[in-house]
């Protein structure tokens, strides 16, 4: 598992997904996860792979990336 943890906002998403899915494509990584990304941002990324996780800060306190929560529930993630 290569567990992504943040999207570099200096470089477009596009391109860091990119090269995930070539270094994927080469054996060299199994399988993709993301940490702190938005619904937006998972769909932006499952155009070019299959996200098998998803690691976002989630608590009683705080309860901000709810609707990625339901996303990846509906999506059997």
């Amino acid at each position: 598992l290569y567990q992504l943890h943040r999207i570099d906002p200096k470089v477009p998403a596009e391109i860091t997904f990119g090269f995930l899915k070539q270094a994927q494509q080469a054996g060299k990584i199994r399988h993709i996860g993301l940490s702190e990304v938005s619904v937006e941002e998972i769909k932006q990324a499952q155009q070019f792979f299959t996200v098998v996780s998803v690691q976002n800060r989630y608590s009683v306190y705080n309860r901000e990336w709810e609707s990625v929560l339901d996303y990846c529930q509906q999506q059997g993630r």
